[in-house]
């Protein structure tokens, strides 16, 4: 019958190679990712960057140089595997480069009462002379200071680099909308480059607000690399990415920072005052039960 092809007609298939068994994990390795498990854990929130840094200070894996990235590498493998692996929760690192979008909604009324109550803050900054936001270069430093402006009630600002005039515009014109005065505090990196961003940053939101703006460099700074001995961490001579400062020490300089700006007065006001209204809300939420 025309059409099939007979057997004969198939190249032979070739013999299976028999592979040896796989090597096992190196001793190196298992320190590696002993090390990277602890250092993840003890400073949760991180990022892979910061990971790297630390492993470097822990004496786990050199510096690369050269343009090489065969050590950071090594650690963003070991944070995967040992995520994959139940020994890393996926929480611990963090990356607000994706996120997602959709409108707020509710099941019933009751439900976006509650959401309310829960969600009730009182603005720490209303009654402040001042308005303070924390500027960052980058996303990933974001991750890492979120939670320290959450609990401060501050905006947190990420450039991505160099800023687009329109975010800068943007924060801008609500300064301009605000009878109290703006405060920038500021994280990135400290070279060329990083000082390059800051200084653009800089000139476009004090251009687009016509005065200059109370300005101040939070991290990294040369201060924090004598005082927490991360010399040894630069990229190049004198050259330091923001991720070299630890994420603990990163966020308590941040918070530090933010402090001083409150007055401890004003502060009990406002939670004395905080409290009050939430157990407002509570009356409220058991008035609105009894008419649904």
């Amino acid at each position: 019958m025309q059409g099939l092809v007979s057997d004969d007609e198939f190249p032979a298939a070739r013999p299976t190679k028999r592979r040896g068994r796989p090597p096992g994990p190196t001793k190196a390795m298992l320190e590696r990712y002993d090390t990277v498990t602890a250092i993840v854990n003890e400073t949760a929130p991180t990022s892979v960057r910061h990971t790297y840094y630390t492993a470097i200070t822990r004496g786990i894996i050199p510096k690369d140089t050269g343009g090489s990235r065969s050590n950071y590498n090594k650690i963003q493998r070991a944070v995967l595997e040992l995520r994959r692996s139940g020994q890393i929760p996926y929480s611990h690192i963090v990356d607000s480069t994706r996120w997602m979008r959709k409108p707020s909604s509710w099941s019933n009324i009751e439900h976006y009462l509650y959401n309310v109550q829960r969600s009730y803050r009182r603005d720490l900054w209303a009654h402040q002379d001042i308005d303070l936001e924390v500027w960052c270069e980058s996303e990933s430093i974001a991750g890492v200071l979120s939670a320290v402006t959450a609990r401060w009630d501050v905006p947190l600002f990420p450039c991505h680099g160099y800023s687009s005039e329109t975010f800068a515009w943007g924060a801008a014109q609500n300064w301009l909308g605000d009878d109290r005065d703006p405060v920038v505090l500021y994280v990135g990196d400290l070279d060329r480059h990083g000082k390059q961003i800051e200084v653009d940053l800089r000139n476009k939101l004090e251009g687009f607000y016509g005065s200059e703006v109370d300005w101040t460099r939070v991290g990294i700074t040369e201060d924090q690399i004598k005082r927490h001995d991360l010399g040894g961490l630069a990229t190049t001579d004198g050259h330091w990415e923001a991720e070299a400062l630890p994420p603990d020490i990163m966020r308590a300089d941040l918070a530090g920072a933010i402090e001083s700006y409150v007055s401890p007065v004003a502060l009990q006001a406002h939670e004395v005052a905080e409290g009050s209204e939430r157990e407002i809300w509570a009356e409220i939420m058991e008035t609105a039960r009894g008419a649904l």
